[in-house]
């Protein structure tokens, strides 16, 4: 359910991108598998209620914070840097 045009909100995720979750909110306001939206094989009456779905949400005050979702990945792939060097 989305929230009011009067009001805001903020989503701080520590698992999935902003991409993932805007995604998984498309998928879910519209009733269209979030799987076809992803791999692009929606139908032209799909395509029709994505873009009235994706239109609600331009107008909204939806924030979306996952600074902490690139910073957990970011710091596992670069390995830590109190590591002594031989």
């Amino acid at each position: 359910m989305l929230p009011s045009k009067n009001s805001g909100v903020g989503v701080f995720s520590l698992e999935m991108s902003a991409e993932q979750l805007t995604l998984r909110l498309l998928s879910t306001e519209s009733g269209i598998d979030h799987q076809k939206i992803r791999n692009a094989t929606i139908s032209s009456e799909e395509w029709i209620a994505l873009t009235h779905v994706a239109a609600e949400l331009g107008e909204m005050k939806l924030f979306i914070d996952d600074t902490c979702c690139a910073q957990h990945y970011g710091a596992s792939s670069k390995g830590s840097p109190t590591e002594s060097k031989a």
